[in-house]
């Protein structure tokens, strides 16, 4: 009987299953299914006939159980042989949320609410609780600034714009915490999703700073329940979810985490000196550290949030996939075609790019922004657009290692996997010359769903810790790209500028906010 352990990643529009050798990590089998529903947007009414506004995103959380039964019976009829799952990981979106009945139906699924916009699931890149994240900023929250991506700002959102659908959500939860749940029977939220999105310390804001925000907001923490701490298990396997899936009942389930930061244990990314880069729609950065450090431009660090006895940063880009593709759709051209000219081309001498096209996490952490370019004129070509979006999100790339390095952690090298770093090679040739550090990117699939079903070993006790798991089943599997070894003046001159832009407040509300914030 062949021992296996399986993953599941939840990304943006599908997820995906894979097997891994218990003994290993070599991968054995996957699966993938989309989201039947997709997702709603100002471009694509909910239900195909109620209107949203600019800036949302909601989905639908039946599509994931749906898509999970898809993907796992997928993954499962690709293995040889007889085989034994023995425990099962999970890693989803986030902050991707939903309310929830005492019962943990979602709202949007009970009649009397499913033509309510907020009763939906919002995604990660649901950014119109822009306003709130800036409210809750104001008190302050504790532990850092806060994002409209987050717990506690799209849940502001939810209390001030439907006071119905707020007071009849039992449940605040995280959609990554939301799947664990239904697989084990039971509510179990993770440190992972309420240390880095929720601001959990040992404990929630306090109810008196709630309040401030907005008199009876603090009801939302009756909504919320404390992280599973000092353990990465979740539970057992119910029996309905067994027979769905076709596994054993019982099977250990791990506590969810945050997909980008799942390819910390296959990349091995608990390795001093590392930073392990997701380039996908979004950039994902983390960095694990012995202890705490804090780190310019972090916009969040844990204890135990991806695993015990590391410390962990994350930071982030809001844009950088979806900012290419973008670009794309507005000039007509494939974003494969747009790198082929940017390479043909010769760089424009005046054009350059603020990178703020989702807003900016790191180091701002201030969703209202808006990216710029500048030294536009006439003979600006697509192919030079590119290249200065390609650079700009370089510099804020830049902008991270060097912080690393202002704290007394350098770093040795960046490990990076997503759908950019396998298919933009101006890009990382860019990073590597940019900030002098050797590019390793990693040419395995099911990256992200791998260090799911890694993560869930050390839940069922195959591992005491994730340094261990991660150095016995992980493997980078990598194709170096080495900086140029010479100093490249246009980005040296470009990087100056990203600095001082981020130094100059008055700048920074000129260029970011746009021309509404002007008249």
């Amino acid at each position: 009987m062949q021992p296996v352990l399986l993953g599941i990643d939840f990304g943006t529009s599908s997820a995906r299953a894979a097997t891994i050798q218990a003994e290993t990590g070599g991968l054995l089998s996957s699966g993938v299914a989309p989201y039947p529903n997709g997702t709603y947007t100002a471009t694509r009414p909910l239900l195909d006939q109620i209107a949203l506004p600019a800036h949302w995103a909601l989905q639908d959380a039946r599509d994931y159980l749906a898509a999970l039964e898809e993907a796992v019976r997928a993954c499962l009829a690709n293995l040889e042989g007889p085989y034994e799952v023995l425990a099962i990981g999970v890693d989803f979106t986030s902050c991707t949320i939903l309310p929830t009945d005492g019962r943990l139906r979602p709202l949007h699924t009970l009649p009397e609410f499913s033509d309510r916009p907020h009763a939906y699931v919002k995604l990660w890149k649901h950014h119109s609780a822009a306003p709130q994240a800036q409210r809750l900023n104001e008190l302050p929250l504790p532990h850092g600034r806060t994002s409209s991506e987050w717990v506690f700002a799209k849940g502001l959102e939810l209390f001030q714009q439907d006071p119905h659908v707020f007071e009849h959500a039992a449940r605040w939860i995280e959609a990554g915490d939301w799947v664990v749940s239904n697989l084990v029977g039971q509510e179990v939220r993770s440190l992972c999703q309420a240390g880095y999105k929720a601001h959990w310390r040992g404990e929630y804001p306090q109810a008196a700073l709630l309040e401030r925000a907005a008199p009876g907001f603090s009801a939302i923490l009756e909504k919320l329940a404390p992280p599973l701490t000092g353990s990465k298990l979740a539970g057992g396997l119910s029996a309905p979810w067994a027979e769905r899936l076709g596994l054993q009942a019982g099977t250990p389930v791990a506590t969810a985490l945050i997909d980008c930061h799942t390819s910390t244990y296959p990349l091995r990314g608990f390795e001093p000196g590392v930073l392990i880069s997701n380039l996908g729609t979004s950039a994902c950065h983390v960095s694990s550290l012995p202890s705490a450090t804090p780190l310019p431009g972090m916009i969040g660090g844990v204890e135990g949030g991806i695993a015990e006895g590391y410390w962990t940063a994350e930071f982030g880009q809001p844009a950088l996939g979806d900012g290419l593709a973008w670009l794309a759709r507005l000039t007509g051209a494939s974003v494969a075609e747009l790198e082929a000219e940017a390479r043909s081309e010769a760089p424009h001498p005046a054009l350059a790019a603020l990178d703020w096209w989702n807003g900016s996490r790191s180091p701002l952490q201030n969703e209202g922004l808006r990216g710029v370019f500048w030294g536009v004129d006439l003979e600006v070509s697509r192919g030079q657009l590119y290249r200065a979006m390609v650079e700009a999100a370089t510099c804020g790339i830049r902008l991270i290692t060097e912080g690393h390095a202002a704290a007394g952690v350098p770093l040795k090298r960046i490990r990076t996997a997503g759908g950019v770093a396998e298919q933009r090679g101006l890009l990382l040739e860019r990073i590597a010359t940019a900030t002098g550090l050797p590019l390793e990117v990693s040419r395995q699939p099911h990256v992200s769903a791998r260090g799911a079903a890694i993560h869930a070993s050390v839940a069922a006790g195959l591992f005491a810790h994730g340094h261990e798991a991660s150095t016995a089943l992980g493997d980078p599997q990598v194709v170096v790209v080495e900086p140029s070894g010479q100093v490249d003046e246009r980005l040296e001159q470009l990087f100056a500028l990203y600095q001082r832009i981020h130094r100059a407040e008055d700048l920074i509300g000129w260029l970011g906010y746009g021309l509404s914030a002007q008249i």
